[in-house]
């Protein structure tokens, strides 16, 4: 039996734009979102360039005490898939969540949050790490987080 898969909604926060709309309108423009990358140091990489994402303002979004527990990674991916959602028209759907699950891909987790703890580890000592490290950094976290803000229990 063939099972179907629907895509009802798009969401997007990407280096050319934070949602699709800016997304998709920049790259038939031809912008490219590669730049000098500003969010770390890069001298000692052998480039200086990358695709960072601008004018994303997670506090605005999640307000500042889920912002200090969510990586970056989680961020760009609660938001996106808020937009998607949204453009579904599913946030106020009446729908059996226990049928709805939440997949995102991720090769790698919270980065961002494994640096900065180490970092920590080594000048501060171990009682300075966060507790919130070890779901910060596994990379089915935004999945996980997106099911629970929604309620979804497929």
């Amino acid at each position: 039996m063939t099972k179907r898969v629907v895509v009802t909604g798009l969401g997007a926060v990407t280096p050319v734009g934070n949602n699709v709309a800016d997304t998709w309108s920049n790259l038939l423009k031809g912008k490219s979102g590669i730049r000098t990358i500003t969010l770390f140091d890069a001298s000692e990489l052998g480039t200086r360039f990358g695709g960072e994402v601008k004018n994303f303002d997670p506090v605005a979004l999640f307000g500042r005490k889920e912002v200090r527990r969510m990586d970056r990674f989680t961020q760009f991916s609660m938001e996106a898939s808020r937009q998607a959602i949204e453009d579904a028209g599913l946030a106020e759907a009446n729908i059996d969540k226990t049928r709805v699950g939440t997949v995102i891909g991720s090769g790698l987790g919270g980065m961002n949050t494994f640096l900065q703890q180490y970092d920590i580890l080594k000048t501060r000592g171990p009682r300075r790490v966060s507790p919130f490290f070890i779901p910060m950094v596994l990379p089915d976290t935004a999945a996980a987080r997106l099911a629970i803000e929604y309620g979804y229990q497929g």
